[in-house]
């Protein structure tokens, strides 16, 4: 493949393989460094990469700065070779293997793999040139259709579940359906699910939806902060996260269409480590998890 050919097939990613990654109080587009890698052995099987600088034992050599490491290494494809510069926080359990992923994604960029991600310009050049056409004006947060409330209608009912009851735990108004609500409803779906009984009330929903969360992780006593605001207090939170928990995160990840490597991705994240498979969390973790994923 020429390297002016790259841009066009894979500037702007698949959006199947775009995850959500947490990152200054924003949620910013990503994809994992295995689906760039997967780019860079079609574009290249033999592209290669290598430090700019070795340590004392032979490893890549990085620094710190500012409570972050940097690593900064060559990436050659179709035999040009190009700069580039992992970031990640210098207190990450796996530094060095972070750092990698993290200059995998940042070189690839310099020969145009997923380019779209790293700018907020127009991408019209991507594509052949075409005689340009105005935009359609587009509703930014467009009514749900009919024909998918009805079939919401019916997975409620085959379910046993009062869709009403399902959209007022989610906090969304059914007769009044955005396609940004979807995300909330599919969850609320997922969790309300679960029960042996659908409620019947929105009293008795938000009541399953506690003792789902709260369950034998949550002292009886709440304390109270100074705020008058209660906060669960999880028990024993370095034990190992129960079947609830993880059934929550796999639903909520689920709703926001993450695949299982983004979905540890972005746990991974939200925990600061890697996390290889969803055992690996702890109650603590889970509880942290769930909060981040439904501020998300």
């Amino acid at each position: 493949m020429k390297l002016e050919e790259i841009i066009h097939k894979y500037g702007v990613p698949d959006k199947s393989i775009v995850g959500k990654l947490p990152k200054g109080g924003i949620q910013l587009d990503f994809v994992g460094h295995a689906d760039v890698t997967k780019m860079l052995i079609e574009i290249d099987p033999e592209w290669t990469w290598e430090p700019c600088a070795f340590d004392a034992d032979g490893l890549p050599a990085y620094r710190v700065e500012n409570g972050m490491a940097h690593m900064a290494g060559w990436l050659t494809l179709c035999g040009v070779r190009r700069l580039g510069v992992g970031s990640v926080m210098h207190n990450k359990p796996d530094l060095l293997k972070e750092l990698i992923s993290d200059f995998i994604r940042n070189a690839a960029m310099r020969f145009g793999v997923c380019l779209s991600l790293w700018t907020k310009q127009e991408w019209e050049d991507v594509a052949p040139s075409a005689p340009s056409k105005p935009a359609p004006v587009r509703d930014a947060d467009p009514m749900v259709s009919a024909d998918n409330i009805e079939r919401f209608k019916k997975a409620c009912a085959d379910a046993g579940l009062d869709p009403v009851v399902v959209a007022d735990n989610a906090g969304v108004n059914l007769g009044a359906l955005r396609e940004s609500n979807m995300a909330a409803l599919r969850a609320s779906f997922a969790d309300l699910k679960e029960f042996s009984g659908s409620p019947q009330t929105v009293q008795e929903a938000v009541a399953t939806v506690v003792e789902l969360f709260n369950g034998e992780e949550v002292e009886p006593a709440i304390k109270r902060h100074p705020a008058g605001q209660g906060k669960p207090q999880i028990k024993e939170p370095g034990a190992p996260a129960s079947p609830k928990q993880l059934g929550m995160i796999r639903a909520l990840a689920k709703s926001k269409e993450l695949n299982n490597d983004e979905m540890l991705e972005v746990i991974g994240a939200y925990v600061g480590r890697e996390i290889s498979k969803l055992d690996d969390l702890s109650k603590g973790d889970a509880s942290i998890v769930i909060d981040n994923f439904n501020k998300a």
